[in-house]
């Protein structure tokens, strides 16, 4: 069986982010989740009660009739969940995890079925992204069921990748650098501006402006500022003014000798 109708109904461990994010996805291209299972009974019934679901607070609790089963859970989670859940492996059930860094293969001494089914994307609470521009990567011990979760996928987002294991892992330690790194550099930055009577509204078009040319372009070739110039007076002049911080200061000596060793290895 290759046709995702056939591991309908799914059953959604976790009411995180992630797992409301994919919830409402699932609701919304009526996909049928049965029950959302939470080992906190309000967050289970905050979600459930979103997306038409049952919600569940124990794992004695799970409908067998459930196919595909969701791990959208923190990774630490994932490994003391799946032995829990080992009681409900049965050849019809699919099992995967939504991480990004762990292998699939930490399902494999708890389920005989089981994958990866990652959306590559942040999620917050209070935005909803746009799904059908997630990428959402997929991969399976058995070609089966890669297939059935390139047809979920499918159904949720214009954008399916089949990356393996070693794969995805490289994948998100480059959503890290693209994403967490980038995000808390702009937190000092607007510290920085704070410090010194100034809105962050000051950088957000230079910040918009740099997310739109990777759109269409290769960041490096368009790396512009001190660094890339190799303007030393000018970075001496920063550091001078970071004397108060020498934690970002450290940072900002660390990316500037390695935007000129790329710099460098370009050229």
């Amino acid at each position: 069986m290759d046709r995702v109708e056939a591991y309908e109904p799914i059953i959604l461990v976790g009411a995180g982010n992630l797992a409301t994010r994919l919830g409402l996805r699932l609701a919304e291209k009526n996909i049928q989740v049965l029950q959302v299972y939470n080992r906190t009974p309000e967050r289970a019934s905050a979600l459930a009660s979103r997306i038409g679901a049952q919600p569940v607070a124990h794992i004695r609790g799970i409908d067998p009739a459930g196919r595909l089963f969701i791990l959208a859970v923190a990774d630490q989670a994932v490994p003391e969940l799946a032995a829990a859940l080992t009681p409900l492996n049965a050849p019809e059930r699919l099992f995967v995890h939504t991480s990004g860094s762990l292998p699939s293969t930490i399902l494999a001494p708890a389920f005989s079925r089981y994958g990866v089914f990652y959306p590559l994307q942040t999620f917050t609470k209070n935005r909803t992204p746009d799904f059908n521009e997630i990428p959402v990567c997929v991969h399976a011990a058995a070609e089966a069921d890669l297939r059935v979760l390139e047809a979920l996928g499918q159904r949720v987002s214009r954008k399916i990748y089949r990356i393996n294991d070693e794969e995805r892992a490289a994948a998100h330690i480059a959503a890290v650098f693209a994403n967490n790194f980038t995000n808390h550099l702009y937190g000092i930055a607007e510290r920085l501006l704070a410090e010194n009577g100034l809105p962050f509204d000051l950088i957000r078009p230079l910040i918009l402006e740099t997310a739109l040319k990777v759109q269409s372009e290769s960041p490096a070739p368009m790396q512009t500022g001190p660094a890339r110039r190799n303007d030393r007076e000018t970075i001496r002049r920063h550091l001078e003014a970071l004397g108060r911080h020498p934690e970002w200061a450290s940072l900002y000596r660390l990316i500037t000798e390695s935007i000129q060793h790329e710099d460098n290895r370009l050229h």
